[in-house]
């Protein structure tokens, strides 16, 4: 099963306000059920990801979780807005906030 997020923000061991014990890269996401976390992404995507990328959580192994894919362009707003839709129709019942438009800066 994977799940959809949008990337808030990128902490890799190279970052400017980062600290690192270890190679990896994390990225907080906002996930399409609004809840919001952090996790890892693979290394072979960690310095392609950029705020506002869509990006595939793979959630098949119980720990971690890692983002596995970048979706970006049309493919990620429609990825997007069809889970966005779903919660809002079964999870919310249609009262829900609006989607998040993916052109928005999420850090400022």
């Amino acid at each position: 099963m994977y799940h959809p997020g949008i990337v808030m923000q990128i902490f890799s061991p190279g970052g400017k306000s980062v600290r690192s014990s270890d190679t990896s890269t994390q990225v907080l996401l906002q996930m399409w059920d609004d809840n919001i976390q952090t996790v890892g992404i693979d290394q072979r995507l960690a310095t392609e990801a950029q705020p506002g990328d869509v990006v595939l959580v793979d959630y098949t192994q119980n720990n971690p979780r890692i983002a596995v894919k970048i979706v970006r362009g049309n493919e990620a707003k429609k990825l997007w807005e069809a889970y966005k839709k779903y919660y809002e129709v079964k999870v919310l019942g249609n009262k829900g906030a609006k989607p998040i438009k993916l052109d928005e800066n999420y850090i400022r």
